[in-house]
């Protein structure tokens, strides 16, 4: 798999990332690594990074994991976010990484949407700052179901269990 083009597609793809300046640092099977640099138009009031940019470069990198899991079958899936949870756990200076693992394997994944037609799955993120130091750890709970991804997903996706 190209996972060189895989990070090249992320970063055009969405819009509000672009907007942000996030950028992905590593693309790989089940893993991608997001950074944010240190911009102070996405600063608090006390001067460090918002909790809004915090929350961006994590859910960039959990979306980046989930595509790059699955690669060529996503053609086949769609999948949309129905959950996030995020712990901030330090006070976030400087440039931000996040670095985001998809909790299941994608064919473990893939074997549920085949039996039952969907399924959620999940993707915990690591966001660290500059000197390596954990500020926030996050998780991203998704919607999979079968079907062409350019389709929105049907009203009663929200009651996937």
């Amino acid at each position: 798999m190209d996972y060189e083009a895989i990070a090249k597609v992320l970063e055009e793809v969405t819009p509000a990332n672009k907007h942000l300046g996030v950028s992905y640092q590593h693309v790989g099977p089940g893993q991608v690594i997001c950074s944010l640099a240190d911009d102070e138009r996405l600063r608090n009031h006390v001067g460090s990074q918002h909790a809004a940019a915090i929350f961006a470069v994590g859910e960039a990198a959990a979306g980046g994991a989930f595509v790059a899991s699955f690669g060529p079958r996503m053609a086949e899936i769609n999948f949309v976010a129905r959950e996030a949870t995020i712990s901030y756990t330090k006070i976030a200076r400087g440039p931000l990484e996040a670095t985001a693992r998809l909790e299941l394997s994608a064919d473990a994944v893939l074997a549920e949407v085949e039996a039952q037609g969907k399924t959620r799955t999940a993707v915990a993120v690591a966001i660290a700052d500059g000197d390596g130091e954990q500020v926030a750890e996050m998780r991203v709970t998704y919607s999979v179901r079968r079907g062409d991804p350019r389709t929105a997903p049907e009203r009663d996706q929200a009651q996937v269990s």
